[in-house]
């Protein structure tokens, strides 16, 4: 699967992680893609998104790091859009951790603007 693959070179991903995401086409409820972007005919980013209620979620975007700063996400982000489109959203989403700053400079560079923040809490 050539988007695990490249979901594993992000930083933040641990084996538990990964497995989730490999699960996740199993249990998914909406309209759901995977999207890999192929540069230099290599497997350069990729992404996965979810239609519901109008929208498009984009997440785990990961770019390789030899084709970062290169455009790769924001045309993953726009292809993800234009999937969504086709499935009737009308908006594009994504949850990002607030110190992730090249995500958020890159969603704010295609158009995307911060709506909300939230907290995951776990019991001690």
């Amino acid at each position: 699967m050539a988007w695990m693959a490249l979901i594993a070179t992000a930083e933040y991903q641990t084996a538990a992680r990964r497995e989730e995401k490999r699960r996740t086409p199993d249990h998914l409820a909406a309209p759901g893609a995977w999207l890999v972007l192929q540069q230099d005919g290599a497997d350069a980013a990729g992404l996965s998104s979810v239609v519901s209620g109008g929208c498009v979620g984009i997440f785990d975007l990961a770019t390789r790091p030899e084709y970062r700063r290169r455009g790769c996400g924001a045309r993953l982000i726009r292809r993800a859009a234009q999937w969504g489109a086709g499935h009737g959203a009308r908006m594009v989403y994504a949850h990002v951790a607030s110190g992730n700053a090249a995500s958020r400079a890159l969603q704010e560079h295609c158009g995307m603007r911060e709506a909300y923040r939230y907290r995951y809490w776990l019991r001690a």
